[in-house]
């Protein structure tokens, strides 16, 4: 604890560890371990290239400045009342760690200082900072992983370049005015929690610079808890991955075509649109699916919402009707269904194939037409019984209830005859 200037004819290893309560005392050529600053005024000048092989941290009032590369393997730490100068136009700042930058940061200079992320797991924070004649741009290297739980702001021509992994928290957002680009560059990682997904322009959605590039060959993922659309600004045709994790529901924005894998684990919302391709859709056990296409879902063929070249729809995922005309529920529903199937559409939905059902939900109506709908043992059917919400035996249909002694089934259920529905509550008791 002291001054490295006090050690001046030591032997520094690269695991020297200082606290320097002297600016004057402050050398930037000497191998650090973990370096602490922890002066309550002035400015350490680094007057060299410098590397911090632990952590760096600018404590209590104390002041950095630089205008020459600086590395550090450690977390980088300048909480708020401490300072950051950076000068040298071409110079980088490279981070293995977090980068926590909630105290002030004046940019000098005439150009642009490069800060490059290299860490996996980490946390990116950047705080007031000042332009007096630089400026800073963000780089998250191949292979690094960053989160920001708040906005980063970059200013005149700053850019915002990933070719790894950033994680946005809720609300968090990359902005910037003037020439401010951001670019995500193919097999990158956008995880995306803003309630607007990412836009072409305007001051919403996760990235809000000037200039934004999307590349088709990036990999997308919504992952908050509250409802999200994608975006306008996610690539109809993509080559990367989507993947839907979050559990509140996405909608879709824009039909999408894809050769890349769409892969769903949360909740997903067609929004009218269609999702095709030579690619790959997945919807995993647990998933809701909310699909609105007259067609319903289809085992292959160009009809129905999903129209990839592979498609997988789990027999325990959910999976929701809710057009606003009459729909059928395609091939691609599961033919035995330990998920839900909730029938919301007014317009009714028909089978398209036989079917055996655990939970049912109706707020409309089910007909069978021409085909077997089984409920199985202790099956749920849900929903308030009428005429408009009911199971309908309108064809060669048989409804089938398979039950143990112990259940009492109650089931909804009416035809359809010169144009008329009739219902009846069927109620079945063994004693």
């Amino acid at each position: 604890v002291g001054t490295s200037n006090n050690l001046k004819n030591g032997t520094f290893g690269a695991s020297s560890n200082f606290t320097i309560n002297d600016p004057a005392g402050f050398k930037s050529d000497r191998p650090y371990g973990n370096l602490t600053l922890d002066h309550i005024s002035g400015t350490a000048t680094a007057t060299t290239d410098m590397t911090v092989n632990g952590e760096l941290n600018v404590n209590g009032g104390a002041k950095l400045s630089t205008s020459y590369n600086l590395t550090v393997y450690g977390d980088f730490s300048i909480p708020s009342g401490s300072g950051l100068t950076y000068d040298g136009t071409g110079k980088t700042t490279i981070a293995y760690g977090d980068y926590y930058l909630a105290g002030s940061t004046t940019y000098s200079g005439t150009g642009e200082r490069m800060i490059e992320l290299r860490g996996q797991a980490k946390y990116l924070q950047q705080g007031n900072f000042n332009l007096s004649g630089g400026y800073a741009s963000f780089y998250i290297a191949p292979g690094a992983s960053y989160t920001i739980n708040s906005s980063i702001q970059i200013r005149s021509a700053g850019r915002f370049i990933i070719d790894g992994t950033l994680t946005s928290g809720s609300g968090a957002y990359i902005g910037g005015g003037t020439s401010t680009t951001f670019q995500l560059n193919s097999g990158a990682t956008l995880k995306i929690s803003h309630p607007s997904g990412i836009v072409t322009a305007g001051a919403y959605g996760m990235v809000q610079t000037v200039f934004r590039i999307f590349d088709p060959g990036a990999r997308y993922e919504y992952i908050t808890y509250t409802t999200q659309s994608t975006g306008d600004a996610l690539p109809t045709n993509l080559s990367g991955n989507l993947t839907i994790s979050n559990i509140s529901g996405v909608t879709l924005t824009n039909s999408i075509t894809t050769s890349g894998n769409v892969t769903v684990s949360g909740v997903l919302k067609m929004g009218g649109k269609t999702i095709s391709g030579s690619g790959s859709f997945t919807l995993n056990s647990g998933a809701s699916f909310y699909i609105d296409s007259p067609d319903g879902i289809s085992s292959s063929g160009a009809t129905g919402n999903i129209q990839t070249n592979t498609r997988s729809f789990h027999a325990s995922a959910h999976y929701y009707y809710t057009g606003s005309a009459a729909q059928v529920t395609g091939t691609g529903l599961p033919a035995l269904l330990y998920g839900s199937l909730y029938i919301q559409n007014s317009s009714g939905v028909t089978l398209s194939q036989n079917s055996e059902l655990r939970i049912l939900s109706l707020t409309g109506r089910l007909h069978m037409g021409d085909y077997n709908l089984t409920l199985s043992p202790n099956s749920s059917v849900s929903g308030e019984a009428s005429v408009s919400n009911m199971i309908v035996q309108n064809g060669a249909g048989r409804l089938t209830l398979r039950f143990s002694e112990a259940e009492q089934p109650q089931v909804a259920i009416g035809d359809y005859s010169a144009g008329t529905y009739r219902y009846s509550l069927f109620s079945l008791y063994v004693r």
